[in-house]
């Protein structure tokens, strides 16, 4: 919730992807939900890793920028 509503969500067994598109990079958070009854994400849930990329194949990935940008998403 403190990241506000993903862009894309999906479900792989029993991780729970969220991914937040920003303009100029992509970050996924991989969420552990076995044990949960729905496939959604509860508030105690648990990030296992998480995973940046910028949103143009080949383009190089300015980390800072993505950052703020994916910061700047709650404000």
């Amino acid at each position: 919730a403190k990241f506000g509503q993903p862009d894309f969500n999906r479900t792989e067994g029993v991780i729970n992807v969220l991914q937040y598109r920003q303009p100029d990079c992509v970050i996924d958070l991989f969420i552990n939900i076995a044990g949960i009854t729905d496939s959604t994400t509860s508030a105690d849930a648990k990030i296992l890793d998480w995973a940046m990329r910028e949103r143009t194949i080949g383009q190089p990935l300015n980390k800072t920028l993505c950052q703020q940008q994916f910061y700047k998403r709650k404000l």
